[in-house]
């Protein structure tokens, strides 16, 4: 959805160390806060198999292993964040993404509001 900043994000992961990023499809209050600003919710390889919302994962997740691959998403979220902030011209282009994924997404909905036929 807001290509520039997952790009970035992605530049750091490979700075900070191999690890997954997961393209996973979920709700979070996260989600609603996306709607105002843009932001990435990162889902990370923690050392296990384990689904999310286990207590298997939860076992994982305070594992030594985890909090390697923990730290090393923090850290390239945090310098992205700094990127954002510092590299001339990447706020106006994440700020240009957001506006345009707003901006498609309404029109997607917009049309399905006018596919639907009144009975």
């Amino acid at each position: 959805m807001y290509s520039t900043l997952i790009q970035n994000c992605k530049l750091q992961l490979k700075i900070t160390g191999p690890f997954f990023l997961l393209n996973c499809i979920g709700s979070t209050d996260f989600g609603n806060v996306s709607h105002v600003v843009p932001g990435i919710h990162a889902y990370f390889y923690i050392g296990s198999d384990a689904l999310n919302h286990t207590e298997q994962f939860t076992e994982a997740a305070g594992s030594k292993e985890a909090q390697q691959y923990a730290l090393r998403t923090a850290k390239a979220l945090a310098m992205t964040a700094l990127d954002v902030i510092f590299r001339p011209g990447l706020l106006e282009r994440v700020r240009e993404d957001f506006r345009q994924a707003k901006q498609d997404e309404q029109e997607h909905y917009s049309a399905k509001e006018e596919a639907v036929p009144l009975g």
